[in-house]
């Protein structure tokens, strides 16, 4: 199936926000080092360690997430209802759960944790959602790969 430039599009829009979380991530982590003059390393401060964290995180997860979104977004629906099109419903959820995701755990990281709140339930809910969509997405492509094997067995 040929590239949808309505999918590029979307990929396009949720990836700009993604990156756009990521260069606050890391202007943050910049900021902090400039501030406490730790050129290397965290020098054992809290703050930069936390920061350092959600910064990594985010870079640990996402990438793999997008991959695996889109792959998902290039499956057929196989269903006779709807003949050969993008799974466009699930990749803008998958997306947006994303999304949601890392705003919540980068929250509970840099600020909930500041606070010193003893429950990080907003980093806590950013790791469910972020497990979720690659779970999901995860799924989704067993399902699939069970389904065409199926298929070639029919």
């Amino acid at each position: 199936m040929p590239f949808n430039l309505d999918l590029l599009t979307t990929f396009g829009f949720y990836t700009a926000i993604l990156a756009a979380i990521y260069l606050y991530l890391s202007i943050h982590v910049i900021l902090i080092r400039a501030h406490k003059k730790i050129i290397i390393g965290d020098n054992n401060d809290s703050l930069l360690k936390r920061a350092i964290r959600a910064h990594s995180n985010f870079s640990e997860y996402v990438p793999i997430a997008i991959i695996m979104i889109f792959v998902v977004s290039q499956l057929t629906v196989p269903m006779a209802i709807s003949k050969v099109k993008p799974m466009s419903g699930l990749t803008h959820l998958l997306f947006l759960l994303l999304i949601l995701a890392r705003v919540c755990h980068a929250y509970g990281m840099l600020v909930q944790e500041a606070m010193r709140k003893p429950k990080l339930y907003m980093r806590q809910v950013g790791m469910f959602l972020t497990f979720s969509v690659i779970g999901l997405a995860g799924l989704v492509l067993i399902l699939n790969w069970i389904y065409s094997l199926a298929l070639q067995f029919n």
